[in-house]
């Protein structure tokens, strides 16, 4: 009996170091790795979302109605201590619960591994549970740390859109090869130069599509190079393509 009492303590200390103490993240970071990092004010419309991948990363901020996109290339090495941060802190692992709590603002990621997505939130009616605050804190730390050093000093370049011709009402869709980073419904050059759309130095692809009323598309590839001494980058569209100018 005894002997069958320790056997079952043992299994059950096994499962429950397994819980906390293995990730079902890849050991390796994969190339599809990606991290997507939101904070909003609540019942303030104020937003802030960071998303680092290799391919392209981005900011986007949103304050007092004024929204902000920034763009950038990150180093790979960034990345690579980004993704072990999550590793070392058992981001999957951790664990949240609910509590009735209205209008409250908060940070929640999004982590995306071998085409698998992990989310966790620590916002509106969700709460990180206490054992596992400083590896939230951890992982947060690091996400922050990688935007400081991926463009805080670096120089920001403005991206500028014009066109004409397209029939009218027109959406506006701006994104990547694997993330849309602008979408805008029935809207007008002078609308859209109100955002502030930026580029660090860096190579870069973006695929531009004018969509008219009755389904009607216009899609457009524009590449271009940033350096820090660039000026503005400005493209004119019309359903012929699009001008760098």
């Amino acid at each position: 009996m005894n002997r069958l009492l320790k056997n079952c303590l043992f299994l059950i200390s096994i499962q429950i170091f397994s819980t906390f103490c293995l990730s079902a993240l890849p050991k390796e970071m994969p190339a599809d790795f990606y991290l997507e990092f939101h904070r909003d004010g609540g019942m303030r419309p104020d937003h802030t979302e960071f998303y680092f991948s290799k391919e392209l990363s981005h900011i986007k901020e949103k304050k007092d109605q004024k929204e902000e996109i920034l763009c950038f290339k990150i180093d790979p090495g960034l990345l690579q201590n980004l993704y072990s941060s999550l590793l070392k802190n058992r981001f999957d692992r951790i664990e949240t619960r609910k509590e009735m709590i209205y209008d409250r603002g908060g940070e929640s990621v999004q982590v995306g591994a071998n085409r698998e997505t992990y989310n966790k939130s620590d916002s509106g009616m969700t709460l990180i549970q206490p054992h596992w605050k400083s590896n939230w804190k951890n992982v947060l730390e690091e996400i922050k740390k990688t935007k400081h050093l991926s463009v805080d000093d670096s120089p920001k370049i403005r991206f500028s859109l014009t066109w004409k011709d397209f029939g009218e009402p027109v959406s506006l869709y701006i994104g990547s090869e694997k993330r849309t980073l602008s979408y805008h419904y029935h809207v007008q050059p002078s609308h859209f130069n109100e955002i502030g759309f930026y580029f660090s130095p860096g190579n870069y692809k973006l695929r531009l599509e004018f969509h008219e009323d009755k389904a009607k598309f216009h899609k457009y590839d524009v590449e271009f190079e940033i350096d820090r001494d660039s000026k503005e980058v400005s493209f004119h569209c019309s359903p012929t393509g699009c001008v760098r100018f």
